[in-house]
């Protein structure tokens, strides 16, 4: 019990130190490669070629760490941050930057596809509280990492974020590679993928449905407040600290309610958390298109980050409800399959509209949460009356 305790506890030190590095790049590398003469389109080209990876890796890589071991996935993913870092380093071109983002989306996809199968593992019957505080440690280290990339590039410039992001990733797959407990290799049925049984019948169906079109809708609102947002406060005058600062302020707001939302959502339903979740980005996303007010652009990003703090766990465990635990693995990689779809969607469409009028991307972000209000509305009239449908 005590190794699997220290484990975990290794797990969350781990996911701390790599989300650091994470954090203080983000910032980062949209301003490089605006410094490198990158314009919007291919600055959300960035964005492209990392959903790119991660959509055609997520389900390879959780199926892969069922057949070698989620340590040895995990530790892999990690060292490939690191050299992903290294070719920050080297790299002097926008063309080259496409290249690494390809790295980083397999880097990226692997860590998410695995983390989660390892956690649960690790955790045993406390995996719900046990992803919770995972999130916690990854959001205060993306929040740290985020102020610290803003300060290291307006005082020592953008070399110094990468070399700190090569050190953190493979100080991360030192911490990961150390991990010791057993069950690493997943469930004996993992290699199935098909024949995928939904509890519930058509409800458990619709809400499947429901939470594929949020993690579609959801990455395309985050890949572009992680990847245009900070040329686009750039180009309103904003210093790379302060920028940092914004971003800090979008990762706060996720600590702030990763934690309880889950947990609400548990005692008063996955929808009635949903509504005010997807309700309040909304708002916040036409906001932001609508005010280039610093303080009103530090509120925005917290509620942004509250948003999507709250709704991202909740459609997780809207999944989680209506799969058994022999699929669910599948049905979880799937998700993340989605999310991969809509940062392709979001990056592209987003850097593309973006040069046309800078503040366009965040309208069609609070249009697509609009629409998704009106879903959860309409899952939750959908189960009114049939409350006993879940197993």
């Amino acid at each position: 019990m005590f190794g699997g305790v220290r484990s975990l506890m290794a797990v969350y030190v781990g996911v701390l130190v790599i989300a650091l590095g994470v954090g203080v790049v983000t910032p980062a590398i949209p301003l490089y490669a605006r410094s490198l003469g990158a314009s919007y389109v291919e600055v959300g080209l960035l964005g492209t070629f990392y959903s790119l990876t991660y959509i055609v890796l997520a389900v390879l890589s959780g199926w892969l760490s069922d057949r070698v071991g989620r340590k040895v996935v995990i530790t892999g993913s990690a060292f490939l941050c690191g050299f992903a870092a290294f070719l920050y380093l080297i790299s002097s071109n926008v063309v080259s930057l496409f290249l690494v983002r390809v790295v980083e989306g397999g880097a990226w996809c692997s860590f998410w596809s695995v983390l989660e199968a390892l956690v649960t593992e690790l955790a045993g019957g406390r995996a719900g509280g046990a992803m919770g505080v995972c999130g916690v440690f990854y959001g205060v280290g993306y929040l740290i990492g985020s102020i610290l990339g803003g300060f290291l590039v307006s005082s020592y410039g953008f070399k110094a974020t990468f070399l700190l992001y090569f050190c953190l990733s493979f100080m991360a797959a030192a911490i990961f590679a150390n991990v010791k407990a057993g069950g690493m290799r997943g469930y004996a049925g993992a290699g199935e993928l098909y024949g995928v049984e939904v509890l519930g019948g058509r409800h458990g169906a619709i809400a499947l449905l429901t939470s594929y079109v949020l993690s579609f809708c959801l990455s395309i609102l985050w890949i572009v407040m992680v990847t245009l947002f900070p040329v686009y406060v750039e180009d309103l005058g904003v210093d790379a600290f302060w920028i940092g600062v914004l971003l800090g302020a979008f990762w706060l707001g996720h600590i702030i309610f990763f934690v309880f939302a889950g947990r609400l959502s548990d005692t008063f339903g996955r929808e009635n958390v949903l509504i005010p979740s997807m309700a309040c980005l909304s708002i916040a996303s036409m906001l932001m298109a609508a005010s280039s007010d610093f303080t009103i652009l530090f509120i925005v990003n917290l509620i942004i980050g509250c948003g999507l703090g709250s709704a991202y766990p909740v459609a997780v465990a809207l999944i989680s409800d209506v799969t058994s635990s022999q699929r669910r693995g599948v049905m979880m990689g799937l998700f993340e399959t989605f999310f991969g779809i809509g940062m392709l969607v979001g990056s592209t469409l987003g850097g593309w509209i973006a040069e046309f009028n800078a503040r366009d991307p965040y309208i069609l972000c609070g249009v697509l949460c609009v629409a998704c209000t009106f879903m959860v509305v309409a899952y939750k009239f959908r189960i009114k009356g049939s409350a006993t449908w879940k197993q």
